[in-house]
C-alpha cells in the first residue's frame, strides 16, 4: 500500500440545516472549520491542507489558518450534496489519482491532531478507516407489524456488556482515511479492509443540532481539551 504522505481535505460549505453557519460556529471562541484545520495542522503528517468551501468568509478564515482553499460550484454546496461528490470534485482539480487523503469534518469539534496522526498510521494495513467511539447500546428496530426486534443482541438472551466477546464502535463523523485510486473506482468511502481510530465518547460529539452545538460549548467550558 502507498505510504506517502496524505492529503487532508475539510468540507465546509456555508449553508447548514441545522445550524444556521455552522461551520463558522464557535467552541471555545474557535470557529469549527478553524478547529479542523489546527487539528489536521498539529497532526504533522499531512501533505497538503485542503478547505472546499463556497462561503468567501469561510474561505478567508481558511487561508488565514493556513489552509489552501478550493471554491466548489454552487451544485455542489446544497443540502443534497454528498462528501463523496465534493470529494471527486476535490481530486479532479488536484489531479490526484492515488495515495491517500483524509476528509475532516468540522463538526466533530473534538478532533485532535494525535487522532489525525493515527488515522494516517493505520494506511500502510488498510485501505479506508474512520474515526469512532466506543459504542454499548442495546439497538432495536421495528418490523412492519410494528412489534420490535434486536439488531445486535439476542433479545432472549440478555448478556452483561463485558461477556459480549465482542466490541462495537459508532462512527462519529470526525475523520475519514480513504485510498485515492480506490476511491476513485468505488466512489463511495468505504472499502476493502477497513480499520478504525476509537476517540473517547466525551470527545466524540456531533454537532448537527443547536442542542449539539449547545452541548458542546458546555464541555469545554467544563474543561474536556484539558483532561
Amino acid at each position: 500500500m502507498d505510504t506517502s504522505a496524505p492529503r487532508c481535505l475539510i468540507p465546509a460549505r456555508g449553508g447548514s440545516k441545522g445550524v444556521h453557519r455552522k461551520n463558522l460556529q464557535e467552541v471555545g471562541g474557535i470557529p469549527l472549520v478553524a478547529r479542523s484545520i489546527r487539528a489536521a495542522l498539529a497532526s504533522g503528517v499531512m501533505e497538503t491542507i485542503t478547505v472546499s468551501t463556497d462561503d468567501s468568509d469561510i474561505a478567508d478564515l481558511s487561508r488565514r489558518e493556513g489552509a489552501e482553499v478550493l471554491m466548489r460550484p454552487s451544485e455542489l454546496a446544497s443540502d443534497e450534496a454528498s462528501s463523496e461528490s465534493v470529494l471527486l470534485h476535490y481530486l479532479h482539480e488536484a489531479g490526484l489519482d492515488h495515495g491517500y487523503v483524509i476528509l475532516v469534518q468540522p463538526t466533530t469539534p473534538f478532533l485532535l491532531g494525535s487522532d489525525l496522526r493515527a488515522l494516517a498510521g493505520l494506511r500502510s494495513r488498510f485501505d479506508t478507516a474512520l474515526t469512532v467511539s466506543p459504542s454499548h447500546l442495546f439497538l432495536w428496530r421495528e418490523t412492519s407489524d410494528g412489534s420490535l426486534h434486536g439488531v445486535n443482541h439476542d433479545s432472549a438472551q440478555r448478556l452483561r456488556r463485558q461477556d459480549l466477546g465482542y466490541s462495537e464502535f459508532a462512527e462519529n463523523g470526525g475523520a475519514y482515511l480513504i485510498s485515492i485510486g480506490d476511491f476513485l473506482a468505488r466512489k463511495h468511502r468505504f472499502f476493502g479492509r477497513i480499520g478504525c481510530v476509537v476517540m473517547p465518547n466525551e470527545r466524540s460529539i456531533e454537532i448537527d443540532t443547536e442542542a449539539d452545538l449547545n452541548l458542546a460549548r458546555a464541555l469545554f467550558d467544563g474543561g474536556i481539551e484539558n483532561n
